[in-house]
């Protein structure tokens, strides 16, 4: 196909469902377009490798290209951890719509840069479920004059946050989801992730009858916030006491029909010779993740690298009953772990409200407050949204640093046998999943910022407490988040449906990867990629 074939395509995301939960509730009936899709269009799956940091899925998106970019930077000179800004990072992203002169494109809200080669109209950080996000638009005043008229993302309606990005210094608009064990909270954050549904639409709508666009992208990020905090919510996850829902229905379902509402509605306004595309990217599912990485790991490496000193969590020695689960926690989860750390640690480490204070977009996750330790710790935990990080301070690659090069991978086996040998005494099994070794010398694939991953197991309750024989207990914790991402290295399926002139009701597609997505949504539109892509299309 070239770009003298013009055609129209309205492709929309769903960001980070649950696969499995997402075709449960397609096959009962509860979300009725999507089913319609189903059985008027074409049906397919793809998949990619989680690698790194969840929102790798977006730049093999974005560029149609696989990828192995860790997706976050360290800086050994300041001991900065920072995760990398995609809506700001245009300058290493070609993207696959960008370049096409000869066709009017239309990007809303989509995990994006501005791009500078765009026939169109652009915005981006209108509401996003990442920690932070720049308001950015093309023309610049596009995105205050649709929040003029639609009104704001509505879950920072109650108190917008700015933090400041630490690569480009420049202010980011933050939100605070509310604490898991506050129930009504939860139902408010539900009720605003539906009203942004319909937000997004109207936004949407309004753009898509303004004019008859060559191609218009979307995204529905509510349902990867809702995903993240609603997951317990009639999912018999955790916290128990929360397992109610009302008049019986789910929450979390319930943000997705207002998804498949909303669809709906945007393909009410598609021309005639419009191919009408939805997609979902990422997943979501049990939590096993947060807790582990963001506050036993680095307590651990504290504990390691200044023996007999505690900070996070209990004393309590190893083999003692385990506390039941509280579920009175009634701040938010940043406070409620702070308060375990003892006085003489809290003197030592930085507390989340310093850090918050400073504009530190990282100060709600506890490994980002031993950061003014790292310089005098042998190793130390990275504050990873993800898997756990450890990193090694090793002479002549960090600025301060301990270790020697010829003892990098002796220390690396040492705290991989260490992590290996930690146990959730709630369950008696061994904590980790397997711990990778992501480099054999210190100096060599230096863009990594870890030198391990740890890859928490995912069978069985999530773990809220650890036991090492050297080390002692630590925990119990609350949780952050009861829905959460997949180990680095695991496969994640998608689902794309398709309708449209030219697509049979009923045909299955090929099972294709996620570059494939770019390849397919640039193919209906009759378009070229102007860089090399990975992926072919799938229709």
């Amino acid at each position: 196909m070239t770009d003298s074939v013009k055609r129209s395509v309205i492709a929309l995301g769903i960001d980070a469902p649950n696969t499995e939960l997402l075709m449960d509730a397609l096959d009962s009936g509860e979300l009725p377009f999507l089913a319609w899709m189903r059985s008027n269009g074409a049906t397919g799956n793809y998949s990619y490798t989680k690698l790194f940091l969840n929102e790798s899925c977006w730049d093999v998106f974005l560029t149609g290209r696989a990828t192995t970019h860790p997706g976050c930077c360290f800086d050994a000179q300041k001991y900065l951890y920072a995760v990398l800004p995609i809506h700001r990072d245009s300058a290493s992203l070609p993207l696959f719509y960008s370049g096409h002169a000869s066709h009017r494109i239309c990007v809303f809200d989509m995990v994006a840069p501005m791009s500078s080669d765009l026939n169109g109209l652009q915005v981006a950080g209108w509401g996003s479920e990442t920690n932070t996000f720049a308001p950015l638009s093309q023309p610049e005043w596009l995105l205050a004059n649709l929040e003029s008229v639609h009104g704001l993302y509505p879950p920072i309606e109650d108190g917008l946050k700015l933090m400041i990005d630490p690569i480009s210094g420049k202010p980011e608009r933050s939100v605070s989801l509310p604490s898991l064990y506050i129930k009504k909270d939860l139902l408010k954050l539900q009720r605003q992730l539906c009203e942004s549904v319909r937000r997004r639409t109207a936004i949407c709508a309004e753009l898509l009858q303004a004019e008859d666009w060559d191609l218009f992208l979307s995204l529905y990020s509510e349902s990867h916030t809702a995903n993240h905090m609603l997951w317990h919510l009639g999912e018999g996850a955790l916290p128990s006491q929360a397992d109610e829902s009302p008049e019986g229905n789910s929450p979390l379902i319930e943000v997705y029909r207002e998804i498949d509402r909303s669809l709906a509605r945007l393909y009410t306004l598609a021309r005639h010779d419009t191919s009408f595309i939805v997609y979902t990217i990422d997943q979501v599912s049990a939590n096993h993740m947060d807790v582990p990485s963001m506050a036993l790991l680095p307590e651990l490496m504290y504990r390691w690298a200044f023996p007999g000193e505690t900070a996070i969590g209990s004393t309590s020695e190893v083999g003692s009953p385990v506390p039941s689960r509280r579920y009175d926690y009634g701040e938010h989860w940043k406070a409620e772990v702070w308060k375990t750390v003892g006085e003489a640690a809290q003197a030592l480490i930085s507390s989340p409200f310093e850090q918050e204070a400073s504009g530190d977009p990282l100060s709600w996750n506890p490994a980002n407050w031993f950061r003014n330790l790292w310089p005098r710790m042998r190793a130390f935990a990275l504050p990873s949204v993800a898997d756990g990080y450890v990193r090694l301070n090793v002479r002549g690659r960090e600025v301060e640093g301990l270790v020697d090069a010829a003892e990098f991978l002796p220390t690396l086996h040492e705290l991989r046998d260490l992590l290996l040998r930690c146990v959730n005494p709630r369950t008696g099994k061994f904590l980790a999943h397997d711990v990778l070794i992501m480099r054999e010398t210190p100096f060599e694939s230096s863009h990594l910022p870890p030198d391990l991953i740890v890859r928490w197991g995912d069978s069985g309750p999530p773990a809220d407490v650890l036991d090492s024989e050297e080390f002692g207990r630590i925990g119990p914790l609350p949780f952050f988040c009861s829905g959460g991402h997949v180990m680095h290295g695991t496969e994640v399926s998608n689902l794309l449906l398709a309708v449209g002139p030219g697509i049979k009701p009923g045909e299955k597609l090929r099972h294709g990867r996620l570059e494939d997505l770019p390849a397919t949504i640039l193919a209906l539109a009759g378009l070229q990629a102007t860089e090399p892509f990975d992926g072919e299309s799938l229709i």
